[in-house]
């Protein structure tokens, strides 16, 4: 496990430096984990209907809640899954057992792993207010499926280029087209 750990880690330690050469932010991706249960085509049984179940705890931008639906709807998850919305209001038809629950502003030790999927007291998040900093999870009911985290330069809003390119980068690398296993690399998009 710590072999995995460590190679996932320098993989994205490598993927930071590529992107950052591409898009010259001062976006960091951390810790990233593919679990098992991570497929390229789970968004497809997350999302039949187009919809993400999204969880948003925390607030990226400061002061007040912020609307967490607001801040789902303006993320987007890699372009490769077409019209797929992420969405802390799921309608009819979206399955609740998949979701990608949002830390912003994560308390120091915050639940991972398993953890981070079922320990909605111990991962409020906070209030934000300096650099970006998010937790991403995307469960399979109680389970882990893929995460990581990732900071970001301040943003004001949703539509701020720094959050914008945060985000991009989390959903690129939290959800690859192809399953990173020990001894295998996957070029990132420029």
């Amino acid at each position: 496990m710590r072999e995995r750990t460590l190679h996932l880690l320098l993989l994205a330690g490598a993927s930071v430096t590529l992107l950052a050469g591409c898009s010259g932010t001062a976006t960091r991706l951390g810790y990233a984990d593919q679990t098992t249960l991570y497929t390229p085509d789970m968004i497809g049984y997350a999302a039949p209907k187009g919809e993400l179940a999204t969880v948003v705890r925390g607030n990226p931008f400061g002061g007040s809640i912020g609307d967490p639906e607001a801040i789902a709807a303006a993320i987007k998850p890699p372009a490769r899954y077409g019209q797929v919305r992420l969405t802390t209001r799921p309608g009819p038809g979206t399955p609740d057992n998949y979701r990608l629950v949002l830390i912003f502003d994560p308390p120091v030790g915050a639940p991972t792993g398993d953890l981070a999927c079922n320990d909605a007291a111990a991962s409020q998040g906070g209030t934000g207010g300096g650099p970006v900093r998010v937790q991403a999870s995307f469960c399979i009911g109680g389970r882990l499926a893929s995460q990581i985290t990732g900071t970001g330069a301040p943003a004001s809003d949703v539509n701020s280029p720094a959050f914008q390119d945060l985000m991009g980068q989390v959903m690129e690398n939290m959800f690859p087209p192809v399953k990173r296993d020990i001894g295998e690399s996957n070029p990132l998009p420029h």
